[in-house]
């Protein structure tokens, strides 16, 4: 979707319908008009940061059909490096969004594990770098975890 720079509509791809009730009338008329189809309250501000500052923003934002978008919003230069508003596009992220909620939750479950174990257990990395330790460890080496995570094992 491209605004100009009054945030105005100046066009956009057919599939922009899934997020807004758009038709090709609708050319011309302020983003601000329309529903959206997803929640994004900074939709609006983000653009005039992108207007002011020429920066790029990215954000994700869930759709009312309960998929994820990444919207990314970067200032809209004409041939002659002229800045004449903002182009905002969405990505559909909800497949990514969904495995990367499922690493997170074997993530935690790993460490449910480990922190039950009641023998001392060192979590290392290839390179035999503590990435984490239970209780059990903390307790009968007396060490402290800002002491003993990040450090190579034959370093403890």
């Amino acid at each position: 979707m491209f605004l100009d720079d009054k945030l105005a509509i100046n066009w956009f791809a057919p599939a922009t319908k899934e997020l807004f009730d758009l038709v090709t009338s609708d050319i011309g008329r302020p983003i601000a008009h329309f529903a959206r189809k997803f929640s994004d309250e900074n939709l609006l501000s983000d653009a005039e940061i992108v207007l002011r500052k020429l920066t790029t923003v990215e954000v994700e934002v869930p759709s009312d059909a309960g998929r994820w978008y990444l919207r990314r919003m970067l200032p809209y230069r004409t041939r002659d490096n002229h800045i004449a508003g903002v182009v905002i596009t969405f990505s559909d992220i909800t497949e990514r969004r969904a495995a990367a909620q499922e690493l997170d939750n074997a993530r935690q479950y790993a460490e449910t594990i480990i922190r039950t174990v009641r023998q001392p257990l060192l979590v290392v990395d290839a390179e035999l770098r503590v990435q984490s330790a239970n209780p059990a460890f903390y307790e009968l080496f007396r060490v402290l975890p800002k002491d003993t995570e990040g450090s190579l094992l034959y370093e403890l």
